[in-house]
């Protein structure tokens, strides 16, 4: 069963120019975790 990724979901996005830069920076996080 695939996992959804909260920090990944792009509907986020539709929430406002905070919901956008909290939503990079958990990008950013996940990405420097994963490698």
């Amino acid at each position: 069963m695939p996992r959804i990724i909260p920090v990944l979901d792009l509907d986020r996005l539709e929430q406002g120019p905070s919901e956008l830069r909290t939503f990079l920076f958990d990008l950013r996080t996940a990405a420097r975790d994963v490698g």
